[in-house]
């Protein structure tokens, strides 16, 4: 959160939005790994709703939004979701 902080705080809008590329990219990670379309779905949703409830809403475009047909596979468990956020906060370390 002290991350996201920083970053609005920013006069450089990439770096406001280094959270949002760095869901993006886990995303995109996500998709290479042959995961679903809805546990994609499911990620991006986890990670907005985290910062929506904690009054750092983050700004993505709509077509930043995973879409595409469900084939049927699992959803996103809590240690993938979690497994997706610490990728994306040590991706933020660097």
């Amino acid at each position: 959160m002290s991350q996201r902080k920083e970053d609005l705080k920013s006069d450089h809008p990439k770096e406001q939005r280094r959270i949002e590329s760095a869901l993006k990219g886990s995303i995109a990670h996500l998709k290479e790994e042959g995961r679903s379309i809805s546990t994609q779905q499911v990620a991006y949703a986890a990670v907005r709703s985290f910062f929506e409830m904690h009054y750092m809403p983050l700004r993505m475009r709509r077509s930043d939004y995973p879409i595409g047909e469900s084939l049927g596979y699992r959803a996103a468990t809590k240690k993938d979701i979690k497994k997706l956020l610490d990728k994306a906060i040590s991706e933020l370390e660097l």
